[in-house]
């Protein structure tokens, strides 16, 4: 068996790049959390083998991290990579992917408390412009995606104007 390294064209996308600019990857019916923060096709997340050990500690994640960009730069790999900290059930990841020009940094953050302007659309917009690290004016636009789930509780008794389904 014979091994080649694929030859990569210099203006070619990495694919982290494309799936974060990609609106196919909104809103999945049934994905991993990090598919439905980021869109990503693939990725490789790293958690601990013993369910009841989180990684806990900040220091303890950013050695981790550290570590697994080492290795995506040794191995020129741009497949995104999250460790799992905290617990499971918190959903929380930090995360990295490495390309020959750039690196990508992904942080997850539950907030106890909402601060006033996370609280309306344009100050969330503030936010993320303001973590892009380009010096580009005026800053690039911005699309944005919502969608609304609804529960109906006891759905087959209320009044339809159609017949459910």
């Amino acid at each position: 068996m014979t091994w080649r390294k694929k030859e990569k064209k210099e203006d070619e996308t990495p694919t982290v790049l494309t799936d974060l600019m990609s609106t196919d990857n909104d809103f999945p019916s049934k994905a991993h959390c990090l598919v439905r923060l980021y869109g990503l096709q693939e990725f490789i997340v790293i958690t601990p083998a013993d369910r009841n050990k989180a990684i806990d500690s900040e220091s303890r994640a950013k050695v981790l991290l550290s570590s697994v960009s080492v290795a995506l730069t040794n191995s020129s790999s741009s497949i995104p990579v999250f460790i799992q900290i905290q617990q499971p059930w918190r959903q929380m990841y930090c995360g990295t992917s490495v390309m020959s020009e750039m690196s990508v940094e992904f942080d997850v953050i539950h907030l106890t408390r909402i601060p006033q302007q996370y609280s309306h659309l344009a100050g969330l917009l503030d936010v993320f412009k303001s973590k892009l690290a380009t010096q580009v004016t005026p800053r690039p636009t911005v699309d944005v995606a919502v969608r609304f789930t609804y529960q109906l509780q006891e759905w087959v008794n209320s009044p339809w104007p159609q017949e459910p389904p």
